[in-house]
């Protein structure tokens, strides 16, 4: 009982932060704000999910949005050297609430061709699973080998949205459904092999979930 009233409180303070996140940049920035990952996952429903931080894609970043956004309370720095990736906090609800929430951003320009795979949820833009599958697919197999433990995060979300998929006879549109090349499916799946130990077990499971899902036909073979 203690550990799952400690994920319920763990989905309420990343709930929390996702709103006021969202909220800040909106309305300091004039931008949108995207809810991806892990968060996304439990905003749209699935309340197992363990998960330490947030990640957003943003519409922009340009100096003056980071520090309009330090301004208003969410302090953000740029990731190295990089132009598109930053990292912002949170802070604390209240002195000692223990809440405060890391957040990944990657700035997507074209972020408006992503908005039809989004759903509001709490005043958040969530990605749906539609897009979630397929920027899970596309991003584990650049996970590093020591990053286990974010891989079995990718390959569960992918799991799950595939059944959410199947269970409401959902499919790709054809925007997102060409963004999986025959050669990314392949490198998603030699991943889940590389990430399991050789243990094809796990290919097995994944392809057998996005066939049922539609992601790929049903003569799809390694």
């Amino acid at each position: 009982m203690a550990s799952i009233l400690t994920l319920a409180t763990r989905h309420t303070q990343l709930r929390d932060a996702a709103l006021r996140f969202s909220t800040a940049y909106k309305k300091v920035t004039g931008g949108r704000a995207i809810l991806i990952g892990g968060g996304a996952t439990i905003l749209l429903g699935q309340m197992a999910r363990h998960t330490k931080d947030l990640d957003f894609n943003v519409s922009k970043m340009a100096p003056r949005d980071v520090k309009a956004l330090n301004a208003a309370g969410i302090y953000v720095r740029r990731i190295g050297h990089t132009l598109d990736r930053f990292a912002a906090t949170v802070p604390e609800s209240e002195e000692d609430a223990k809440d405060a929430i890391s957040i990944d951003l990657a700035v997507q320009r074209d972020i408006n061709a992503l908005i039809p795979f989004t759903r509001e949820i709490e005043g958040v833009t969530v990605a749906d699973e539609r897009l979630l599958i397929v920027l899970k697919i596309q991003c584990l197999p650049e996970r590093s080998v020591a990053s286990s433990k974010k891989v079995g995060s990718d390959f569960e979300d992918v799991m799950w949205c595939a059944s959410r998929l199947h269970e409401e006879n959902i499919q790709l549109p054809e925007s997102l459904s060409k963004q999986l090349s025959e050669d990314v499916i392949r490198n998603f799946f030699e991943a889940v092999a590389r990430h399991s130990g050789g243990d094809r077990e796990d290919v097995s499971m994944a392809k057998f979930f996005l066939k049922m899902a539609k992601i790929i036909p049903e003569s799809f073979e390694d």
